[in-house]
Order: structure tokens, then sequence, then C-alpha cells
């Protein structure tokens, strides 16, 4: 539950430097965007048709489950994992 409450406080931290600092986050976003525009195809594709699981498949968890394209050369290939597990598996760390 601590760990819970310290990602919501975190997320909350983050929705307010979002709306204090819009412009700033817009841009970024768009950019990131323009540079990444099969992901977002891929991301959409995903979500409309591949089935998320019951748990993250790192960790067990069954809150705020998102799923993690590990190759994005293989648009079908997705793994169920909690938003915790997939920033790690984003930034390298796992």
């Amino acid at each position: 539950m601590k760990e819970y409450n310290q990602r919501l406080e975190i997320r909350g931290r983050f929705k307010k430097w979002q709306r204090e600092h819009i412009d700033r986050y817009s841009k970024y976003n768009e950019k990131w965007r323009l540079q990444n525009p099969e992901k977002i195809t891929v991301s959409h594709n995903a979500y409309r048709s591949l089935p998320l699981g019951d748990m993250c498949e790192f960790c067990g968890s069954v809150e705020n489950l998102e799923r993690h394209h590990p190759d994005y050369d293989y648009p079908h290939i997705i793994v169920t994992c909690c938003s915790t597990c997939h920033k790690y598996l984003n930034n390298g760390d796992a």
C-alpha cells in the first residue's frame, strides 16, 4: 500500500507540473510524436486489437496494467505489466 501511495503522489506531482508547464510539455509531446510515428501506430493497433493480461508478468500486480512492446519490429508481441514495471522496462533498468 505504501508503494501505491508513493506512486499516486509522484503521479500527482507530475500532473501538477504538466498543468503549470503546459506549453513546454505540449512541445515535448508533439516533438516525440513526430519522431516516433511507428510507435504511435503500433500502440493504437495494440490497444484496439490485443487483449490485456490479468496481472503484471514481472511483479504480479493487478493494478495500473499496461501493454509493453519489447520490440516494435514485432508489433503483435506484447507483455502485460504494471505502470511501475513498464517505466523500468522503457528506461532500460530491467
